[in-house]
């Protein structure tokens, strides 16, 4: 699927892009959401969805989490950083 897809994906495959345990993505979702920008569910339907495009966007980005100033000069992997500390913060309790 290309990352501009608006399909809309159950949480399992929410959490299967976040590398992470379905359980561990819905007890960590409120979380990710206030503090870091996960996007919100749609406000529709019963399971809930969310657009795959919209959090394929957001674990790209890594933007929005903090990241440690680096020990020397600066680093041309940054934005892996900041995609593992991510991942990290979402596979945390």
């Amino acid at each position: 699927m290309s990352p501009t897809d608006s399909t809309f994906i159950r949480a399992g495959q929410v959490a299967a892009m976040l590398e992470i345990s379905v359980a561990r993505f819905r007890k960590r979702r409120a979380t990710l959401e206030a503090d870091y920008g996960f996007p919100r569910a749609m406000p529709f339907g019963n399971p809930q969805k969310w657009r795959r495009s919209s959090v394929q966007q957001w674990i790209d980005a890594a933007e929005h989490l903090p990241v440690p100033p680096p020990a020397g000069p600066p680093d041309a992997n940054a934005t892996a950083a900041r995609r593992v500390v991510m991942l990290r913060q979402a596979r945390t309790r």
